[in-house]
């Protein structure tokens, strides 16, 4: 049967909990380790790649169980690499911070494709879409 649905929504640090998983889920043999979506209920789940199976129990734990890669690491050097989307954000509420770190829109662009290129899971909610977005609600540049 399915989680119960959350009565709020999803809080943001429910949120966090969920993409913080995704970025590093755990592994017990075929089974992969998720949440559920905070919109749901932030709750776990695992899903078996071999059968297609998604379960809410955690099955028997397997002794390979390890950790799967993170995403590629970007392909940018320098600060654009390095600054979390919270900091690319409030980065861009200044132009002349940006300018003065140099940070360029085709590099904030190349930054934006790596960002939705690497986030899993690849079906997007409105919160994920502001979450990962950093330049989402910026006022227009020249």
């Amino acid at each position: 049967s399915l989680p119960p649905m959350s009565k709020d929504g999803g809080t943001e640090e429910e949120f966090e909990e969920y993409w913080k998983w995704f970025q590093a889920p755990q592994c017990l043999g075929p089974w992969v380790e998720r949440r559920t979506h905070p919109q749901v209920s932030v709750l776990p789940y695992w899903y078996n790649a071999e059968t297609q199976e998604t379960v809410f129990e955690a099955p028997v734990k397997d002794k390979g169980a390890k950790v799967l890669p993170l995403p590629e690491p970007l392909e940018l050097e320098g600060l654009i690499a390095e600054l979390s989307v919270k900091e690319l954000r409030a980065k861009l509420q200044d132009p002349d911070e940006l300018s003065r770190l140099k940070l360029t829109d085709a590099m904030l662009a190349r930054r934006a494709v790596w960002e939705y290129e690497t986030f899993i899971p690849r079906v997007l909610s409105w919160h994920d879409y502001q979450y990962n977005t950093f330049w989402f609600f910026i006022e227009e540049r020249e």
